[in-house]
C-alpha cells in the first residue's frame, strides 16, 4: 500500500460486489463519513461545518465484476485532505483483506 495515488486506487477482491460495498460503507461510517448510495456507487463525504477545508474529504467507491469470483474496487478522491485519503485507503485495504503484497493499480 506504499504507492497510494493522490486521486485513485484500484484493487481486486474475491468478495461479492454487494459484500464489498457493505464493508466499505461500515468502514467509512465508522470513520465519521456521511454516506450516499446511488446506482451501485458509494459516495462518502467528511466535512467540517459543511466547508471544504483541511480535514475534509470526499471519495467515491465503485465495484466492477471481472468474473463471478473476482471484483475490482475503485476508490476515487473527489476533493480533500490527501493524508486522510491515504489513511482511508489503508484502513479499507486492511478491512477488505487486500493482501499486503498486492500492487494497487493506479
Amino acid at each position: 500500500m506504499q504507492d497510494i495515488s493522490e486521486r485513485k486506487i484500484r484493487f481486486t477482491s474475491n468478495l461479492s460486489g454487494k459484500d464489498l460495498l457493505a464493508r466499505i460503507r461500515v468502514t467509512v461510517t465508522d470513520m465519521g463519513f456521511r454516506v450516499q448510495m446511488r446506482n451501485g456507487r458509494l459516495k462518502a463525504t467528511q466535512e467540517h461545518r459543511g466547508q471544504k477545508c483541511v480535514g475534509s474529504l470526499s471519495v467515491a467507491a465503485e465495484v466492477f465484476e471481472i468474473s463471478p469470483s473476482l471484483f475490482v474496487v475503485e476508490l476515487r478522491k473527489s476533493y480533500g485532505d490527501s493524508t486522510l485519503y491515504r489513511q482511508l485507503c489503508t484502513k479499507l485495504s486492511n478491512d477488505l483483506g487486500v493482501p499486503q503484497g498486492q500492487d494497487l493499480v493506479l
